[in-house]
């Protein structure tokens, strides 16, 4: 029962994505550029990104080379096991 409920699963996710993917090909945007709506989606999009480039660079940067010498246990890893993957 596990195996078919499985299968259908799957068959469902693939038909939902086909369904998913022609909508956005075969369909065009109703707001402009310039609706706040889209305005807003953007800047939300610019400022997720840039939390994350500076996640990935203050990790990287807080390991300060010690990453194969000892286990770092202070800091943003006192919070969190892997912060570089939490800001991808």
């Amino acid at each position: 029962m596990a195996v078919s409920l499985n299968k259908n699963r799957i068959l469902i996710s693939k038909l939902l994505a086909v369904g998913a993917l022609s909508i956005l090909i075969f369909t065009h945007p109703s707001l402009g550029e310039q609706h706040p709506f889209h305005v807003g989606i953007k800047t939300l999009g610019i400022v997720l990104t840039t939390l994350c480039v500076m996640g990935r660079i203050y990790s990287t940067a807080f390991l300060g080379g010690f990453k194969n010498q000892k286990l770092i246990t202070h800091g943003i890893y006192s919070v969190m096991r892997n912060p570089l993957y939490f800001s991808r």
